[in-house]
């Protein structure tokens, strides 16, 4: 059953993985012609400019035009950060391959991404691109939602395994110690140890607290 849901869980972030890399292609198809849109916004302003004072078209710094297209294009360059988030996507298909526990390991990619999505954002300040950001956005917080189940399914697990074995010579008082953390630590389930001393204890309750088995022949 817990191996079952694991499989379902792992398939569903693998497409929510898929549907944000998808959402970064329509980013990447974008950036091209906001850059030429910009760069026609910009001439056109020019333009208004130069006819309103009176000026000709041939009067403007072609050079200065182009470099001022120039940084546009560079303030609003994300071409960096769509890399670095291709790679987290990557990194965290491989985390979801390991067996050992890797949610803090997950928990810090979307930190990462969450980052640089919101970079893109404020750098490219598109509609187009605006929509996609958000839908990436929420698709990493629904990742997030269930790397966190996935956390807490871990410590469950890790609770689950742990056992204490309390070893002492008779007579030492283990059984005493032993009710003493069951009552102040709630967590803590007793198990009930097998004896082949004779003489029963007072305190001792066949069953709940020793169980007694004849010894073997010859010991």
């Amino acid at each position: 059953m817990r191996r079952h849901e694991g499989r379902t869980l792992e398939r569903d972030l693998l497409a929510r993985l898929q549907e944000v890399e998808g959402r970064l292609r329509t980013i990447r198809q974008r950036l091209p012609a906001i850059v030429d849109e910009r760069a026609a916004r910009l001439q056109e302003r020019v333009k208004r400019l130069l006819e309103g004072a009176g000026a000709g078209r041939d009067s403007v710094d072609q050079s200065r035009l182009a470099q001022e297209v120039a940084l546009l294009a560079d303030r609003s360059d994300v071409s960096e950060e769509l890399t670095r988030l291709d790679s987290h996507l990557d990194q965290f298909r491989a985390f979801l391959r390991k067996t050992e526990p890797v949610g803090r390991s997950l928990d810090f990619l979307l930190q990462e991404m969450n980052r640089e999505i919101n970079t893109i954002g404020s750098k490219v300040g598109d509609t187009v691109v605006t929509q996609e950001v958000v839908a990436v956005k929420a698709e990493l917080e629904k990742i997030r939602e269930q790397v966190q189940n996935v956390n807490k399914d871990a410590i469950v697990k890790r609770r689950q395994g742990i056992l204490f074995v309390v070893s002492a010579p008779s007579g030492a008082g283990k059984t005493s110690l032993c009710q003493e953390l069951v009552s102040q630590v709630p967590d803590l389930r007793y198990s009930v140890s097998y004896t082949t001393r004779k003489r029963v204890r007072r305190k001792s309750r066949t069953g709940i607290t020793t169980s007694w088995r004849k010894p073997r022949s010859g010991t």
